[in-house]
């Protein structure tokens, strides 16, 4: 066999060196698989680079040669290795010009710094999203998730929206202690958190984390990843344990509690836990009437509705009665045309005390 230190700073499949043994033997392929018990089909394979040395191969070429089989499979395994690096390092690159539109969102979660380098950036955000390579959010799609996205014009960015939902739920599965799901629990614990609405805590996150753990809903908020226009996201783990996760673009409290009553109502949707569709709107129209009746008992909102008093005072006097924020009332009459945005003057309520920390 030709001496390996022939063959200087670079790597070669093992079958460029049964090649050159054949050429300096002058022998055929032929002939070295008769004397090798080698087929000449396999041989053909490893002399043109496209066979793997295996046990059998490598005790067979060693006998020949008189050699030891880990020779060989030495020569397969560095072949394997500077394969497996060049391929590691294409992906890399690869991976890090895909994230890079979204790394200023990677950035605001404190999960890279500016001055990392690619290399770095890449597996702190594969380890975060915990994925292996990150273009594979090109394509994944997810049948047992419910979005409520913005409510604007602006197409949004299928992979952000993979992006987004890929972190919450890998944030989610780091906290899968809560207790198992309980529908009675959870409308119970509604009432409790309908008074948040109006006590606004300081540290209301919390408060809403530590209520629906109890009711096997693991509950999740992040920073908004804008490109993806989502706002919230309801999945099923597994039959006792729900997720949702949510953020706000605007961190007002009109946009914060009708987006988590939102994703609420997909969980009390629970006959379609099973096979929820992405972007449906005979779905998303179910849960928006869920979210309503929530939010707004049905006989005091149709009351209310009928006088068609909507000025600032009545509005008031109403969210007093129900229980809840005005601004959470204007923007109900606002989605159902019954006022537009100069008519009545509420001041939206910031929450961005709440939702930065």
């Amino acid at each position: 066999m030709i001496d390996i230190t022939n063959y200087p700073n670079k790597i070669y499949h093992p079958g460029v060196f049964i090649k050159d043994d054949l050429e300096a033997l002058n022998m055929t392929s032929k002939e070295f698989s008769v004397r090798t018990n080698i087929s000449e089909r396999t041989l053909s394979a490893l002399i043109n680079g496209k066979g793997n040395i295996t046990f059998d191969i490598a005790t067979k070429l060693a006998n020949y040669f008189h050699q030891s089989p880990e020779t060989w499979m030495n020569l397969q395994i560095m072949y394997d290795q500077y394969r497996f690096k060049k391929q590691f390092e294409k992906e890399i690159k690869n991976d890090y010009h895909f994230i890079k539109p979204y790394l200023s969102f990677f950035e605001d979660n404190h999960i890279i710094n500016k001055n990392d380098n690619q290399k770095t950036v890449v597996e702190k955000i594969r380890n975060e999203l915990n994925v292996n390579q990150l273009t594979s959010l090109k394509t994944s799609k997810d049948a047992f998730v419910c979005f409520s996205q913005n409510d604007n014009d602006i197409e949004s960015d299928y992979v952000a929206k993979n992006i987004w939902v890929t972190y919450s739920l890998a944030k989610a599965r780091q906290n899968m202690e809560v207790a198992s799901y309980k529908r009675n629990a959870l409308l119970k614990e509604l009432q409790n958190i309908k008074t948040l609405i109006v006590e606004q805590p300081q540290n209301l996150l919390n408060h809403l984390t530590n209520i629906l753990s109890k009711c096997g809903v693991i509950f999740v908020f992040l920073p908004p990843l804008h490109e993806s226009r989502l706002l919230g996201l309801t999945k099923w783990l597994n039959k006792n344990v729900v997720v949702v996760a949510m953020t706000s673009f605007t961190k007002t409290a009109d946009e914060f509690w009708f987006t988590f009553f939102h994703e609420i109502s997909h969980v009390l949707m629970e006959h379609k836990r099973y096979f929820l569709l992405l972007d449906s709107l005979q779905e998303d129209e179910e849960a928006i009437t869920i979210q309503e009746r929530l939010l707004f008992p049905y006989e005091a909102w149709l009351s209310f509705a009928m006088k068609q008093k909507y000025d600032a005072k009545n509005i008031a006097e109403f969210a007093e009665q129900i229980n809840i924020l005005p601004c959470l009332v204007t923007r109900l009459l606002k989605r159902y045309g019954l006022i537009d945005d100069k008519s009545v003057l509420i001041d939206e309520i910031s929450y961005k005390e709440y939702l930065d920390n």
